[in-house]
C-alpha cells in the first residue's frame, strides 16, 4: 500500500474528529428542520439529489440531457423505481 493510499483515509478521519461537534450540530439541525417542515425538507432533498445526479451524469450519460431528466430519474427512483435510465458514471 502506498503512502497516498493511506493518507486520504487518515485525512478524512482527522477531519471528522476535528469537526465532530460541528457535524453533530448540523445533524441536529437537519433533524429539527425535518420534524418542523417535512414537505419542504423532502422537496429540498429531492432537488439536491437531482442536482448531484445531473452534475455527475450530464455529459457522460446521453439520457440525462437536462435537469428535468435528472429530476425525473430521482423522483421515479424514489417512487416506483422503474425508469429506462441508468447511471453510467463510476461510483
Amino acid at each position: 500500500m502506498s503512502a497516498s493510499d493511506v493518507r486520504t483515509p487518515l485525512l478524512w478521519a482527522l477531519g471528522l474528529e476535528l469537526f465532530r461537534d460541528d457535524l453533530a450540530d448540523l445533524r441536529e439541525g437537519f433533524r429539527t428542520r425535518a420534524q418542523d417542515e417535512p414537505m419542504e425538507t423532502t422537496l429540498q432533498t429531492v432537488l439536491v439529489a437531482a442536482s448531484l445526479f445531473y452534475a455527475a451524469e450530464h455529459g457522460q450519460n446521453p439520457k440525462i440531457d437536462s435537469f428535468a431528466a435528472a429530476l425525473e430519474y430521482i423522483t421515479t427512483s424514489l417512487s416506483v423505481g422503474s425508469i429506462n435510465v441508468y447511471p453510467v458514471t463510476e461510483a
